[in-house]
C-alpha cells in the first residue's frame, strides 16, 4: 500500500474548473477534501478495516479523482476483501498512471 502523499488528478479537457467543482462537491458531500478521504481510506486499511477502506477509496473515484496510487490502494483493498476481479483491474489502472511502478 502506498502511504505517502497522493497527487490526485482530474481528467478532462477543463482541468481546472472540473476540479474546482468536484472538489467542491466531494467536500459538501463528506466534509473532506478527496486527500484528506484517502488519507482516512489509508488508515482504514492500516486498521485492517478493509471494507470501508475499499469503501472510501470508491467514493473518490465515483466523484471523477484519479491517480495511480489511488487505483493501486484500491487494488489492495478489494484484494483483502476476497475481489480478485476487481483488484486486477484496479491494479491495471494503476499501472497506467504508473508505468514505472514495480508493485
Amino acid at each position: 500500500m502506498i502511504n505517502e502523499s497522493t497527487r490526485i488528478e482530474r481528467m478532462g479537457w477543463q482541468y481546472g474548473l472540473h476540479l474546482m467543482l468536484l472538489v467542491s462537491l466531494c467536500a459538501q458531500a463528506f466534509g473532506q477534501s478527496p486527500e484528506q478521504i484517502f488519507e482516512q481510506a489509508n488508515l482504514l486499511y492500516q486498521q485492517s478495516k478493509f471494507v470501508e477502506a475499499r469503501d472510501a477509496y470508491e467514493s473518490i473515484a465515483r466523484n471523477g479523482f484519479v491517480s495511480g496510487e489511488l487505483y493501486y490502494n484500491l487494488a489492495n483493498a478489494y484484494y483483502k476483501t476476497g475481489d480478485a476481479g476487481k483488484a486486477i483491474l484496479n491494479y491495471e489502472r494503476a499501472l497506467r498512471y504508473m508505468p514505472n511502478d514495480d508493485d
